[in-house]
């Protein structure tokens, strides 16, 4: 890390070339938290930062609570859970605890973890913890809802956490007090009216009984440690002046391994994707595009001619699916033939919609069923693809 040009791409895009040389000065000290940083599931170097703090404060019950996660894929709490971590998730999006719900099953399924739905306010944070089954002392608390963050930090009382997490408004330098005006319905519309400044938060911090000890490398979360457990482990002045980093948002999109599709913890044996989907009878392996949301259904869309799914455990399926509008015109004389180890067991003309219905032979494993169209369709923009095979319909 001290070998990195921290210079590069930085001259025209409004960062001062001050906070470039503290960055690279303060890295060559072992207790600067940067030093730390690495990538698992976390939006930037957030991982690492974390596991250096607890392995220098230690861990109690190891619970943490985060709030602002969207489908939790990529969040500050995900990479804890492989380390038999346990705690709570709030988002406000439908959407996004929908998708934790199916793609964390198995660490919701035994209890690991839990998630509630709510939008976040400072009237209602503490009622949401109490409900999420957690009060006293924790581990981690990680806040992230783009806006109201310092006033929701400033009004928990019932959880008393070790350890902070807050994003802070990288735009202000470090000794720039400021903080948005607290609105309970705000929601962050992209522009810079959103959060507080890192000094704002380092008083806030000292107000509430923690110490700033680390911002992470991009200029996005500042990390805070309960005072009484901070003692000589970390950098000092603990001020905003010493350990912030400016917005390095150009280093965000950085992928550094394979992107995230599911939590990887504690799968069953020869189940697979079955730990994510309990509530599904097929799943799309191979010659399906992403998975799209309608708003009222999920489907995946064949884009080869000879595609494969995934089914359990049951003799009999039905598969809803319908033809793309721009496809309807072609469909006339087309088939779908469905096959089992190479055994033909269903053979279907195409209609503008149906139902894919199979009588499958026993087995004590999930079967994989190959489903071959007698032709393929160019959409309008080209792209080759076949069906909308719909797998999970919305209650």
């Amino acid at each position: 890390m001290n070998d990195y040009n921290l210079y590069l791409g930085q001259m025209h895009m409004g960062s001062c070339m001050k906070f470039e040389d503290e960055t690279q000065a303060r890295l060559k000290d072992k207790k600067c938290l940067e030093y730390y940083g690495f990538k698992v599931y976390s939006q930037n170097d957030e991982d690492g930062i974390i596991e250096e703090i607890f392995n220098r404060i230690g861990t109690t019950n190891k619970i943490f609570i985060e709030f602002g996660v969207e489908n939790g894929l990529e969040c500050n709490s995900h990479y804890l859970l492989f380390k038999n971590w346990r705690g709570l998730w709030i988002d406000g999006g439908a959407a996004h605890v929908r998708a934790i719900r199916e793609k964390f099953a198995p660490v919701l399924a035994n209890g690991q973890l839990k998630v509630l739905q709510a939008f976040i306010t400072r009237e209602n944070i503490n009622e949401l913890f109490i409900t999420g089954g957690i009060e006293g002392e924790i581990d981690l608390l990680s806040i992230d809802v783009d806006g109201n963050d310092y006033y929701i930090w400033q009004a928990i009382n019932v959880v008393k956490p070790r350890v902070v997490i807050i994003e802070y408004n990288a735009k202000f330098p470090p000794n720039c007090d400021w903080k948005m005006a607290y609105d309970k319905n705000h929601m962050w519309d992209g522009s810079d009216w959103q959060g507080a400044s890192l000094k704002a938060l380092e008083l806030l911090g000292r107000e509430l009984g923690y110490q700033l000890v680390a911002t992470n490398f991009t200029g996005v979360n500042v990390f805070f440690v309960r005072r009484d457990l901070a003692k000589d482990l970390f950098l000092e002045p603990a001020t905003a002046e010493n350990l912030y980093n400016p917005a390095r948002w150009k280093f965000i999109s950085y992928v550094n391994h394979h992107p995230a599709k599911y939590c990887l913890v504690n799968q069953a044996e020869n189940l697979g994707l079955f730990n994510y989907k309990p509530n599904n009878d097929a799943i799309p392996l191979q010659g399906f595009s992403e998975e799209i949301d309608t708003g009222n259904f999920f489907f995946n869309v064949m884009i080869n001619k000879n595609s494969l799914i995934l089914v359990r455990n049951k003799n009999k399926i039905a598969l809803p699916y319908f033809v793309l509008p721009e496809d309807v015109e072609n469909i006339s004389g087309m088939s779908l033939k469905i096959s089992v180890d190479g055994k033909i067991i269903s053979q279907i003309p195409i209609q503008e919609s149906g139902l894919i219905e199979m009588n499958l032979p026993f087995s004590d494993a999930p079967l994989i069923v190959n489903f071959e169209l007698s032709k393929t369709f160019r959409n309008m923009q080209g792209n080759e693809h076949g069906l909308a095979i719909i797998f999970e319909v919305k209650n």
